[in-house]
């Protein structure tokens, strides 16, 4: 096992979670991870807006969902369940999701 995907679809909106080994970062496998669960949520509930959360601190998970197209919200943040006081909320909308997409 390399790690845990993982998304949750409610309000018209999905949050994606990923944690990886860190012996497995840096080969794609969490960028994979990420397009995996969005392109199948976006085809079978037609949502296309996404959400991730992450402490400040994780500069790297960061980089990773801004390389994934996903931008730093700053306003009309939807409840998550993913969410603690302090986490940075990042948002993938519309279509920075391409159906069919591998």
């Amino acid at each position: 096992m390399i790690g845990r995907l993982e998304a949750t679809v409610h309000d018209d909106i999905a949050e994606v979670a990923f944690l990886l080994s860190p012996t497995e970062w840096g080969k794609g496998y969490a960028s994979a991870g990420l397009k995996w669960p969005q392109n199948a949520i976006s085809c079978e509930y037609t949502i296309d807006n996404f959400w991730a959360t992450t402490v400040p601190e994780n500069t790297r998970c960061q980089q990773l969902l801004r390389h994934n197209r996903c931008a730093l919200a700053d306003a009309n943040i939807p409840v998550l369940f993913s969410y603690a006081a302090g986490d940075l909320v990042f948002q993938r909308v519309g279509a920075s999701v391409t159906r069919g997409e591998k």
